[in-house]
């Protein structure tokens, strides 16, 4: 039970970041706001968001949310994109048998 306890720890601090790390995602306001603290502290029967759950695990680690990276989101689909071209024709060659030039 102690082990699984652990794994959703970490899944959870992870999830959590990765939502801090995605500008559009529109949970990324309330993850890791520290506004709701109060309110829950009067409130303690009351679940708390996840960010405020794994807030005491992630400090631990010693995280701090500016330090996380945020990437930009594509519009564009994976699917859209250009196959890139690979020349597999260097293949055909023993690497052994084949002057460094040629490489």
């Amino acid at each position: 039970m102690a082990m699984e306890l652990g794994r959703r720890r970490r899944l959870a601090s992870q999830y959590s970041l990765k939502i801090c790390s995605c500008l559009s995602n529109p949970a990324r306001n309330c993850a890791l706001d520290e506004r709701f603290t109060k309110l829950f502290d009067k409130r303690p029967n009351q679940i708390r968001f996840l960010g405020l759950r794994v807030k005491t695990d992630l400090s631990a680690i010693g995280f701090k949310q500016k330090d996380i990276f945020t990437s930009p989101t594509s519009t564009v689909p994976p699917w859209l994109f250009n196959r890139p071209l690979v020349d597999l024709s260097l293949n055909d060659f023993a690497k052994s048998e084949t002057n460094a030039v040629v490489f």
